[in-house]
């Protein structure tokens, strides 16, 4: 009996351990099964744009990267777990001084309903990386008001090598300003490059917004430098524990709550791609001129109501396809957008038919 009672106590202690459904806080820290709605490919990425599901380029610099998903990846004899793709930043135009208020970072921000499962408690950060330019390297959290943050040091110590790295957090302050909701609870920053308007000291929660120390190297010093990421997690407690395996289903409807599409899965949304499947059709039921239209409906809820861009399907440009006519149709406009759905309105023009088949792609994007 007492063995039953303390077996029954280890699972249930096992049970109600923090974070045990959903341990890994990163989305899509396996690129292999991130989705990459966007694309897999973007040469010379602008600042502030999103790569990998739920991955952003920042930076302030003259140099000029490509990321793109490569087909490099830790060993199972590594990682423990098959993985075949990374993240890859390559640098195409090179910035060997790094000015005050320059830097370069890829991050994640987590949301703040997420990241309330570690608020003020200690959390580690565990990932593999692989760099041309071996030396010291930082990676930064910084709360939603960029008025708190804290910069961790690790060291590339063999050129092009996977490498894993654990670092633990401490707790996560009370004071500043925090976003427990809907907003950005957490952004984690993995910097390339950091100049001395955003350097501290690490290891510590500073009041401040810092990505880096002054011993973070200049990886984007030299042309063809190259920096990859692979299986990077966040869980709660002082331990890395192994890597959490999603199934790639699962991982694709996390990623759709920011970021969402009308092309298949894995082509990329742009205009005049001749492709039609997908895209959102109706048939007209009045001719000429009329107001008319097709309601989408997302396939989650979204974070918020999300940003509409359109996407001519035969055409260039945004205006909506008549495929019975072959021709182009009325300019595209979002209307009643809402966390759930959206209406996608077309005012028609005079050549349009009754019962003309009227299509368009679209993306929705609430992405923080």
């Amino acid at each position: 009996m007492a063995s039953n009672n303390m077996l029954n106590n280890a699972f249930i202690s096992d049970f109600n351990a923090p974070n045990k459904v959903t341990k890994n806080l990163i989305i899509g820290g396996d690129y292999s099964k991130n989705p990459w709605q966007r694309g897999t490919t973007f040469t010379g990425i602008a600042t502030a744009t999103y790569c990998a599901d739920r991955v952003r380029a920042d930076y302030v610099s003259t140099a000029v990267t490509d990321i793109t998903k490569t087909s490099d990846a830790p060993t199972v004899a590594q990682a423990s777990i098959y993985t075949s793709d990374c993240l890859k930043v390559n640098v195409t135009t090179a910035d060997a001084s790094i000015a005050a208020g320059d830097f370069y970072t890829v991050s994640q921000r987590i949301e703040g309903y997420n990241f309330a499962n570690i608020a003020q408690r200690a959390f580690t950060l565990s990932f593999w990386v692989k760099a041309t330019k071996t030396g010291t390297y930082c990676v930064s959290f910084v709360n939603s008001g960029t008025d708190r943050s804290y910069v961790a040091e690790y060291t590339i110590l063999v050129t092009n090598t996977w490498e894993k790295k654990t670092i633990t957090v401490s707790a996560s302050p009370s004071a500043g300003t925090w976003d427990y909701t809907n907003g950005v609870g957490l952004s984690v920053q993995f910097a390339l490059a950091c100049g001395s308007t955003f350097q501290t000291t690490a290891n510590t929660w500073q009041t401040g917004n810092f990505k880096g120390t002054s011993n973070q190297v200049n990886a984007l010093d030299t042309i063809s430098n190259v920096f990859q990421l692979a299986l990077v997690q966040i869980e709660a407690g002082t331990v890395a524990t192994p890597f959490e395996m999603k199934l790639e289903s699962e991982v694709i409807g996390l990623c759709q709550r920011y970021f969402q599409k009308t092309f298949s899965q894995g082509t990329a949304p742009a205009s005049a791609t001749g492709i039609i499947l997908g895209s959102l059709l109706y048939r007209a039921s009045v001719a000429g001129i009329n107001g008319n239209g097709q309601l989408w409906t997302f396939c989650c809820v979204m974070r918020v109501a999300p940003s509409i861009t359109f996407f001519g399907t035969v055409n260039a440009g945004t205006n909506w396809y008549n495929s019975s006519a072959g021709a182009t149709s009325g300019a595209s406009s979002a209307v009643g957008i809402g966390d759930r759905s959206m209406y996608a309105a077309n005012p028609q023009i005079v050549t349009d038919t009754v019962a003309a088949n009227m299509q368009i792609h679209a993306t929705a994007d609430a992405e923080l």
